[in-house]
């Protein structure tokens, strides 16, 4: 479900709609997300963020390093 209160979104219908979530720039106007009964967003953050967070630190880390 996208932020219906998102100024990204404002105004904005039909592939513009889509086009502005895809493209709104760093705030994210997904407001949640539900899969098989699950609430896998809510109000924006997903429940396993800082896991999620630490371990694509950790491999963009590493793969910068290898560079």
């Amino acid at each position: 479900m996208l932020d219906a209160e998102s100024p990204a979104l404002f105004g904005r219908h039909g592939d513009a709609l889509l086009d502005a979530a895809l493209f709104s720039g760093n705030r994210s106007v997904i407001k949640s997300v539900w899969i098989g009964g699950w609430d896998g967003v809510s109000n924006g953050v997903h429940p396993m963020r800082e896991g999620i967070l630490d371990r694509y630190k950790f491999t963009l880390n590493a793969l910068l390093r290898a560079q």
